[in-house]
């Protein structure tokens, strides 16, 4: 699939917090995302344009100072050290239909950049189609553990949303997130998938290369692509779903616990998103916890909706509507749609 090389200043960072380029003696993951945000405040702070400058400078004309105490400038050295290696590792992905991204690219989703701030990963792998990382968007979220009813409304509400011209995000995992990205696919799409797991296991699925390779499914993770699901990355991709789009619907929600919960409370505490709790049909306690209902137009498109709803906070992205701590209080509630 076409997309953009990646820029000198993406080549850096992609050596700096990921494993590639690191050869067989070792498999070190390389940065996070707050060990990165230190290092770049620290290239900034001595003058630098860019983590690319690094790469074009020898490492004894580099400005006094670079680095943190979790990279120092031997870190540094090693890590960049692996430029060679880099464009042979980044051929091998692409042969696979994956590509890099980075704050310093165009596709990186520029939401993630401004709503995480340090919080967002400093490299994603992904497949499908660029533009779509930049799409206004609704994410879902919920229990695996989803009822008929659940499943029903979900796939109302995204037929929706995609009939209103907005994407829909997902995180792939059973219950709600496979509904949600089901029905979206098959509605055309563009759907968002931020897996908890490496995108080459995801590409696995049949039905899912199919939908990346039709231009419906673009597939995100900060994860390597062969890695495993785990409870930490999908805890770790909640706030991605949650900092994505512009809303992020709750359909069924855990009572106080679970990453539906988690994830929720997170976001409504730091405002990255509008808040929509389901409050029809076998409503659970947590949904309860979440919000108070309101009701949801059966006649109205979501954009609508969104708009008209009573005591609908502003869009995180607005100035008004901020709490003096900078968050924004719970949002909203929708019965089923139609």
């Amino acid at each position: 699939m076409a997309h953009q090389p990646l820029s000198p200043d993406g080549r850096a960072v992609v050596l700096l917090t990921t494993a590639i380029g690191s050869g067989p003696e070792g498999d070190d993951r390389g940065l996070g995302p707050a060990g990165w945000a230190d290092l770049r405040e620290s290239i900034e702070a001595a003058g630098l344009a860019g983590p690319g400058e690094l790469l074009e400078m020898e490492p004894s004309g580099w400005p006094e100072g670079i680095g943190t105490a979790e990279a120092d400038e031997a870190y540094i050295e090693t890590r960049l050290g692996r430029a060679d290696r880099l464009t042979t590792a980044i051929e091998e992905l692409e042969s696979r239909d994956i590509w890099l991204t980075t704050p310093y690219e165009p596709s990186y989703p520029r939401r993630l950049a401004t709503r995480l701030g340090r919080q967002a990963p400093p490299t994603l792998y992904a497949t499908g189609t660029p533009a779509h990382l930049q799409h206004d968007a609704v994410g879902f979220v919920g229990s695996r553990d989803a009822d008929a009813d659940d499943r029903a409304a979900t796939e109302t509400l995204v037929e929706a949303v995609i009939a209103d011209g907005l994407a829909v995000v997902s995180g792939g995992a059973k219950g709600i997130d496979i509904t949600a990205e089901r029905t979206g696919v098959a509605a055309g799409g563009p759907v968002v998938e931020f897996p908890a797991q490496g995108i080459d296991r995801c590409l696995r699925d049949d039905a899912v290369r199919d939908a990346v390779l039709a231009g419906e499914l673009t597939l995100a993770s900060p994860y390597d692509p062969g890695a495993s699901w785990s409870v930490g990355a999908a805890m770790g991709r909640n706030k991605l779903i949650h900092a994505f789009g512009s809303h992020t619907v709750v359909v069924r929600s855990g009572d106080g616990s679970g990453g539906t919960w988690e994830g929720t409370t997170e976001n409504l505490a730091a405002g990255w998103s509008t808040v929509l709790v389901r409050a029809g049909g076998s409503i659970p306690p947590g949904n309860l916890k979440l919000i108070d209902p309101a009701l949801l137009p059966a006649d109205a498109g979501f954009r609508s909706w969104v708009a008209d709803v009573p005591g609908r906070a502003p869009h995180p992205d607005d100035d008004a509507g901020a709490t003096p701590d900078g968050s924004r209080e719970v949002q909203s509630s929708f019965d089923e749609f139609g």
